[in-house]
């Protein structure tokens, strides 16, 4: 399990490798809600996304809705499979208006 946060040209950048389950939620929550306290451009990473259960969905439904809550632009820039049809199966991104779109170029 891994949580990487980068800034670059006031841009969050956010990486997840491993499992997203009950197990790290708790682990990545406090760490995650402090980055998303900036209303910068928030880019998620979740290609290194190996396992995930609702736990972990809800968490990328919080990222979300944090950040579009701070003004903040988000960027799903690459999902695993699993996460791909996680999000897509539950529609409950595009419920929030946070429907995975790419990265600018």
């Amino acid at each position: 399990m891994a949580l990487k946060i980068e800034t670059k040209n006031n841009i969050n950048q956010i990486r997840i490798d491993g499992d997203l389950t009950i197990y790290e939620v708790a682990d990545y929550l406090d760490t995650l809600k402090q980055t998303l306290m900036m209303d910068k451009t928030v880019e998620l990473d979740l290609s290194g996304v190996e396992e995930l259960d609702t736990s972990g969905l809800q968490l990328i439904t919080a990222v979300c809705k944090q950040a579009s809550g701070n003004g903040a632009d988000i960027r799903f820039i690459a999902m695993s499979d699993e996460v791909d049809e996680a999000v897509h199966n539950s529609r409950l991104l595009h419920a929030l208006g946070c429907e995975p779109k790419e990265a600018a170029s």
